[in-house]
């Protein structure tokens, strides 16, 4: 099978069919790291040793490791769902495609998550164990979803947005070789219409097993779904074509927000009464630094807040946090 460099040429068809949104697809959603040339492990970073969130009610009894990796061009750990890039189309091939399980198992849709109700009647997310995480309401999603036939029958995990250290791992040696070339199907992959190549063996069948292989003590795993996009969307609304900066001030000023990539989830069995979806809720990792919102309710109307606790949400309103990420193109 021929590989690909993971920086690849610039795409002119990604910016222009879907602009630049998928770069950070938040989701909900995730983390996603530019990586020249990656060996088959890492090496962990003290600053990502000992994260703040705690997430081990879903391990299931099992020892489980969260990510301990920096690469060189991520901004931070896995967590923040941070990258840089040379160009905005360079994103494509950093999101590893996983067809939708064929058993009809879900994965959660947190890429729209933050402040509920009007405009977009989208879910929401508030901050929990003492801001150093979220609980994101999320949309489930799988093969018998509305919509979710052809190119948007796939769901997308960041490469190094994964936060089980093993399956990373593992992922690493299934799909990178040792000159940097990507051997999985990727989102950019898909769009060109070349699904033939192999999916990632060990990712892809931990978004289906059960126990669950990401975390055994979850039902199922956030991720990303372009099914907003889909012409028979259930009703899920298509992702901002420029996602709002957050803070509107340039970096370094931050602001917290969610990083929900791989993110462990729970099934509530509700339906949510203008998708018709079921509903899960997950809990997120939170980090705080400069990010984009992809979901259109940011921008209203009216424009809400980057950091949207208190007024104008009144004196009681809960500390809502956006389920975001951020891309920073450096030109190179």
């Amino acid at each position: 099978m021929p590989t690909r460099p993971i920086c690849p040429p610039t795409r002119a068809n990604f910016a222009n069919r879907k602009d630049w949104r998928y770069c950070v697809l938040a989701l909900g959603v995730l983390c996603i790291w530019a990586i020249p040339v990656v060996a088959q492990s890492c090496t962990p970073s003290p600053s990502c040793q000992n994260p703040l969130f705690n997430l081990s009610a879903y391990y299931g009894g099992q020892k489980i490791t969260i990510n301990q990796c920096i690469d060189p061009n991520s901004p931070s750990c896995a967590w923040a769902d941070a990258v840089m890039v040379p160009n905005e189309s360079d994103a494509e091939d950093y999101f590893l495609a996983c067809s939708l399980p064929a058993n009809g198992k879900s994965i959660a849709l947190c890429y729209y998550s933050g402040v509920p109700g009007a405009p977009e009647n989208t879910l929401g997310c508030t901050l929990s164990q003492g801001g150093n995480a979220a609980v994101c309401g999320c949309y489930e999603i799988n093969v018998n979803t509305p919509g979710a036939t052809g190119e948007y029958s796939y769901s997308y995990v960041e490469l190094t947005g994964i936060l089980n250290q093993d399956i990373y791992n593992q992922t690493l040696a299934d799909c990178v070789g040792s000159d940097g070339s990507i051997n999985c199907l990727t989102y950019g992959d898909v769009r060109n219409g070349n699904t033939t190549v192999m999916q990632a063996p060990h990712l892809c069948a931990a978004l289906s097993s059960q126990p669950n292989g990401m975390f055994p003590g979850a039902d199922l795993i956030s991720d990303f779904s372009d099914i907003g996009d889909s012409p028979k969307s259930p009703g899920v609304p298509p992702p901002l074509k420029k996602p709002y900066m957050c803070p509107t001030n340039p970096p370094p000023t931050g602001n917290i927000y969610a990083g929900c990539m791989t993110a462990p989830c729970t099934d509530t069995g509700k339906i949510d009464p203008f998708t018709g979806l079921n509903l899960a809720t997950c809990t997120c990792p939170t980090f705080d630094g400069p990010n984009q919102v992809g979901n259109p309710q940011i921008e209203g109307p009216p424009v809400l807040s980057c950091t949207p606790s208190g007024p104008p949400y009144g004196s009681t309103a809960l500390s809502w946090v956006w389920s975001s990420a951020y891309i920073e193109v450096t030109g190179k």
